[in-house]
């Protein structure tokens, strides 16, 4: 199937939508990306920045194996761990509270995006929002502004109050003995149950959440890219009030992955950002803006949700 068909069914499933439903997502998250693909290095640290702020990944500490070697979960990284950050965000709002609940929660909210087999197994959905549930929950975010007056969290863990859920014990028999299994294995550790978001962090998010389309998260969830690339729209386009000098195509790799191409920008552009800004114009059709061989021109847009009913006229008149 073309991507130009995907992208015109996409707009056109936008389009029917009554009422778009909103998500929530903090707006450190929204101007830099984590990472795409798995480190090589579960401890290493991994920072990025885009103008006066700067983000700090640094992993923390899981537990220790049988000779005393610290094992880390990693940092998040790809869009699953972008899907449970807007979620684990979302329900913060929403709800209003500190304590995100995930398990069956999250199996629904994962559902609605549109994953149709939310499965476990080694391979399944289930384990792999796990895996990044996880990694969230073990990695410590130093979020740096430099602005003005704007507030500065250092050193500050996104969550706390990791809690995870061990196997099951053996069942008894009818005898009420334990059977003896073929091998003796180490008990592991594998469901993240609940987390808790950080008070400081709550606190700032309150104040510098920035508005998301589910429906449109839905259709990006495959590409952590294009996810990406409509987080940092939907916070950048809604300060824009006259057309921007053009963001250059090497302004953006510095921002979405300073790692990657750095040989060859025009890969990045035709391979990498290109076909991200087309799949988002399909779900995020309010967002003007105008690719040229200099960069991205951004021009005052609408949000991508509707403020209000007068809103939703003048877009529906435009």
């Amino acid at each position: 199937r073309q991507d130009w068909e995907r992208r015109v069914d996409w707009a056109a499933e936008m389009l029917v939508v009554e009422k778009l439903k909103r998500n929530w997502l903090h707006s450190g998250f929204c101007l830099v990306a984590l990472p795409h693909t798995k480190p090589a290095n579960n401890s290493k640290a991994y920072s990025l920045k885009n103008g006066t702020f700067k983000l700090i990944l640094t992993p923390k500490p899981l537990d220790t194996d049988d000779e005393g070697n610290t094992i880390y979960a990693g940092l998040p990284y790809g869009s699953k761990a972008r899907l449970i950050l807007v979620y684990i965000q979302t329900f913060a709002i929403k709800h209003r509270t500190r304590h995100i609940v995930l398990g069956d929660s999250m199996t629904s909210w994962i559902r609605k995006l549109g994953f149709d087999n939310v499965s476990g197994g080694e391979r399944g959905v289930i384990t792999a929002i796990n895996e990044q549930a996880k990694r969230i929950s073990r990695t410590e975010f130093t979020m740096i502004f430099e602005q003005g007056n704007s507030r500065v969290l250092r050193d500050q863990a996104l969550v706390k109050g990791l809690e995870l859920f061990a196997e099951r014990p053996h069942q008894l028999d009818l005898l009420g003995n334990a059977p003896q299994p073929v091998r003796q294995r180490r008990r592991r550790y594998s469901w993240v149950r609940e987390i808790e978001l950080a008070e400081d962090f709550y606190e700032h998010l309150t104040e510098h959440r920035v508005v998301l389309a589910e429906e449109a998260i839905a259709k990006l969830k495959g590409s952590s890219w294009a996810l990406d690339v409509y987080l940092w729209l939907c916070y950048r386009l809604r300060s824009v009030e006259n057309e921007t000098p053009p963001i250059s195509w090497q302004q953006l790799r510095q921002q979405f992955a300073p790692n990657l191409y750095k040989g060859n920008i025009n890969v990045f552009r035709t391979k990498v950002m290109e076909p991200a800004l087309r799949d988002v114009q399909a779900v995020y059709p309010e967002a003007n803006l105008r690719i040229s061989d200099k960069g991205i021109v951004l021009r005052p847009s609408a949000p991508p949700v509707p403020i209000s009913m007068t809103q939703v006229r003048l877009l529906a008149s435009a």
